[in-house]
């Protein structure tokens, strides 16, 4: 479980965190939602504390994080895989070689045999062959690049998991694609899902709670249904720019997943 309590976040005097409560439960898939400079990435990077609050507590599991000693913070650390917006793959590795990273990072103890194992099985968990592992990223294609992300992100089995704007910079059918392998790999890892976005189809999509921001506060807080329905007028924003009828469909498909 992960409890925020009271976060405040200033840089340089300008407030951009102002008081947020959030709990998110163990297994569940939340969105951060918000449009540019709301503080959805700030809130996000108190959790593994890559920023320190001004004011308040971050907790993971029971531990309090944002004063935790580096031995700790290392340990909670661990628990968590992160997708970056841009896949941040390193163009000088392989694909099998940016897999084996995090597990490096992490001090796993395996022989090249089992590591290859590993591998290729989380690629096919994210839908690509095993021979992707010999290819540089600038030799796959857009989507296949964001599923090798993930690909490292799941690697060394995370309880958690955090997708920063994973369908940015990718086309409707293959944003598509990566919703539902989000909505999937949270069904069969049992994995809790943190989606950063500013994509209401994402959120839609792939998790079952919304948290909203706006002017560093939390305006609403609900599942897709509950948003549709909301008379929030930042809520109505979002929704305003997508079809509703959309938005019921993938709402609905998400219930029945």
């Amino acid at each position: 479980m992960i409890v925020i309590r009271n976060l405040y976040k200033s840089f340089d005097g300008f407030e951009v965190l102002k008081g947020i409560n959030l709990t998110i439960e163990t297994g569940e898939a939340v969105s951060i939602m918000g449009r540019s400079g709301t503080g959805k990435s700030v809130l996000v990077k108190h959790i593994v504390r890559l920023l320190r609050p001004t004011k308040g507590e971050v907790y993971v599991d029971g531990i309090r994080v944002d004063n935790a000693d580096e031995k700790t913070l290392m340990k909670v650390r661990r628990k968590f895989g992160y997708v970056f917006q841009m896949g941040a793959l390193f163009d000088f590795y392989t694909i099998e070689q940016n897999l084996y990273l995090p597990l490096y990072e992490r001090g796993v103890k395996l022989t090249k045999r089992e590591l290859r194992k590993r591998a290729a099985s989380v690629l096919e968990k994210v839908g690509l062959d095993e021979r992707v592992l010999e290819l540089y990223p600038d030799e796959l294609s857009g989507g296949m690049r964001k599923r090798a992300s993930i690909a490292r992100a799941i690697i060394t089995e995370p309880e958690y998991i955090i997708y920063d704007e994973p369908t940015t910079g990718l086309d409707p059918i293959t944003a598509d694609l990566i919703n539902d392998l989000i909505a999937d790999l949270n069904e069969d890892l049992h994995t809790t899902t943190i989606v950063i976005t500013h994509d209401l189809r994402c959120a839609f999509k792939t998790t079952r709670r919304i948290v909203l921001l706006y002017e560093g506060k939390i305006v609403f807080e609900g599942t897709p249904e509950e948003a549709l329905k909301s008379d929030v007028p930042e809520v109505r924003k979002f929704i305003g720019t997508f079809g509703i009828r959309e938005l019921r469909l993938d709402s609905m498909n998400a219930n029945n997943n």
